[in-house]
């Protein structure tokens, strides 16, 4: 490998990862040399695995970490000041960051279940007014409270066990759906996902869901006949009996239906919104048809930096003349990455204190800003001149002039390294707007770059194509190893791609997509049990509105006097579930980007989508109301 032979001494399990580096095909010794990571104190590139003994804690490792990193510190003060170390489970280094979204989706499903449950009591509930009769008949002929709760109990029962069964069935497609919409390169990095799926615990999770949706399904309806009530139900008509406690405990459960179904609605939105603000990022160069690579060069077969950088031009050039690429250039880290390989520098003339003043350090090809057309600011570019035998010099971000000079020039100001070493002095010649270097919802941090031909780095190279970038993609490889055998191309993407199938894109849009999936799933619940209540409340009053009618009532009235009692369920459904949404926002505020928790845009959308489900569900009985015959109507029971 990389110009070096290995001797195979073991072979893992074939399905072995570390989930915190992704999946390992080969893993060697650390054998450090000269100019790299590991040979230096101040590199901290190192993670450390420990498994505990016996009856340590998580806190008493810390502790002892922390210790260690406080002596390290008085030990080499140079290279470990405010270097400080931190022990946590293996589990937190996983999903620390995904955990708050995979809380919000699993929030948004229990919502989603709770709706569906008040849905269907409610249903049954209407279906249980009209039974009564048939249950006080029931009584008399003997059949006990007991009985008829067994009765509920079956009925409740067969509808769950039917709903869970196909419920299991479709969640297996949606896991395996949801799976291969995960770019390869995010299941490569976070194979963590390839686990997720169907296992006990999920179905035992869904089995005690079950049996709770049973027991309230059968306890509503049995709670709603007692004893005291079934004579009088023998006596009264299906038409007036209990109507009144009926539609006020009806009326109770759509507004509560709303209010969640708004909670789930709004959220959905914020998401929808913060993924739409996290893809519109202002990125400070254009990503559109540009086309991405890294290279891996062997340092064992070009060991110097005259060989690195020879076989690097080379690279370029034959990169450059691929049909339709247009422009070509090269960097050691790709944007929109990562905020690391940091180098910590000093000012000379300025006090010192011996603060670590840390930044972003980046390499960048004379072509390289102009590829990505960064736009310049101040200064110059990089050109072939800055090379090695020239004096150093840098181009650093907007964000760097800001901070360490501000209200100053910063071209033709040094910096160098904390000792201020001769040969780390570098002279800033230029200055480039905040060209986005981090995760897509991390802070912009200072940057410097250097110039490539005098600070030699493994190449990440950027192509401007003007036609298919796909041809391109397929060519690039070819080329490279055309070059040499020894050389590697890897990560070969197209800039949207690169950007799209990052960790905090597919997060936040994962959890846009699946809260938006729950949303409308909510919204539509609503509708049906908004048109269940509705129309069994039409149905109560079917001889109320035959007089109506007969005293000449004309038929926008009817629709008036349904619809109005339909808006005032949804208008005050809707007034508790935005309050509540607004609590809720508190809690998504750690995976919202650039989102305001009173979003009005989003309240606003959401409140016009209900009302529009809410018409939708009221019209159907409104309309079999007010094309009722008189006649009918009056005769009706």
């Amino acid at each position: 490998m990389e110009g070096e032979s290995y001797t195979v001494i073991g072979i893992l399990p074939a399905g072995f990862q570390f989930a915190p580096r992704g999946r390992l095909g080969v893993i060697s010794p650390i054998q450090p040399f000269d100019g790299i990571c590991e040979d230096r104190r101040s590199c901290h590139s190192l993670n450390g695995v420990a498994r505990m003994l016996p009856g340590v804690t998580i806190a008493q490792a810390d502790a002892d970490v922390k210790r260690i990193a406080t002596l390290l510190q008085a030990q080499y003060p140079e290279t470990n000041r405010g270097q400080g170390g931190v022990a946590k489970p293996l589990s937190e280094e996983v999903i620390g960051k995904i955990r708050p979204v995979l809380y919000t989706l699993l929030t948004a499903a229990l919502l989603l279940c709770a709706i569906a449950c008040i849905n269907v009591a409610g249903l049954l509930l209407a279906r249980s007014e009209s039974r009564r009769r048939e249950f006080a008949l029931r009584a008399a002929l003997g059949a006990t409270q007991a009985r008829m709760l067994r009765q509920f109990t079956v009925e409740s029962g067969m509808l769950v066990v039917t709903g869970l069964v196909l419920g299991i069935a479709a969640a297996g497609g949606a896991i395996r759906l949801l799976m291969l919409l995960l770019p390869d390169q995010m299941r490569s990095r976070m194979p963590f996902f390839d686990a997720v799926g169907l296992s006990a615990h999920t179905i035992l999770f869904a089995c005690a869901e079950a049996v709770v949706a049973a027991l309230l399904f059968a306890l509503v309806p049995a709670l709603r006949l007692s004893l005291k009530s079934l004579q009088r139900n023998m006596a009264e008509g299906s038409a007036g009996a209990g109507s009144l406690s009926w539609r006020r405990l009806g009326s109770m459960l759509v507004m509560v239906e709303i209010a969640t179904a708004v909670v789930l609605l709004v959220g959905a939105g914020m998401l929808a919104r913060s993924l739409i603000n996290l893809l519109h990022t202002d990125l400070a160069f254009d990503p559109a048809h540009l086309v991405t690579l890294s290279v891996g060069i062997p340092a064992k077969i070009y060991p110097t930096d005259v060989a690195q950088l020879a076989i690097e031009r080379r690279v370029m050039d034959e990169l450059r003349a691929l049909p339709g690429v247009t422009a070509g250039g090269f960097g050691s880290v790709l944007p929109v990455s990562f905020n690391g390989n940091t180098d910590w520098i000093r000012f000379p003339g300025r006090p010192y204190d011996r603060t670590h003043i840390e930044i972003n350090a980046r390499s960048a090809s004379p072509e390289y800003f102009q590829t990505l057309r960064v736009p310049l600011l101040h200064g110059r570019f990089f050109n072939d001149d800055d090379n090695a035998g020239k004096p150093l010099v840098a181009i650093v971000n907007r964000r760097f002039a800001e901070v360490y000079f501000p209200g100053e020039n910063p071209l033709g100001k040094t910096f160098g390294d904390t000792s201020l070493s001769p040969k780390s002095i570098k002279t800033i010649v230029g200055v480039v707007d905040n060209l986005h270097e981090a995760a897509l919802d991390d802070e912009m941090w200072p940057a410097a770059y250097y110039a490539a031909y005098q600070s030699i780095d493994a190449p990440a190279i950027a192509l401007r194509v003007s036609g298919d970038e796909r041809a391109v993609l397929e060519s690039a490889a070819r080329t490279v190893h055309s070059i040499s055998p020894d050389l590697v191309a890897s990560d070969i993407m197209t800039m949207t791609d690169h950007i799209e199938s990052s960790q905090s894109a597919i997060l936040h849009r994962g959890a846009a997509w699946l809260s938006g999936a729950f949303a409308l799933l909510a919204l539509l619940l609503c509708g049906v049990g908004l048109y269940g209540v509705v129309s069994y409340s039409v149905s109560l009053r079917t001889r109320e509105i035959g007089v109506r009618m007969a005293l000449g009532a004309p038929r926008k009235r009817i629709y008036a006097l349904v619809l109005t009692e339909a808006g005032k369920l949804s208008l005050a459904g809707t007034a508790i579930g935005i309050a509540l949404a607004l609590l809720s926002a508190t809690l998504l505020r750690g995976i919202l980007f650039h989102v305001a928790r009173f979003d009005v845009a989003t309240l606003a959308v959401v409140s016009m989508l209900l009302a529009l489900c809410s018409l939708g569900a009221c019209m159907i009985p409104a309309r079999r109301a007010a094309l009722a015959n008189p006649t009918d109507a009056l005769r009706a029971d």
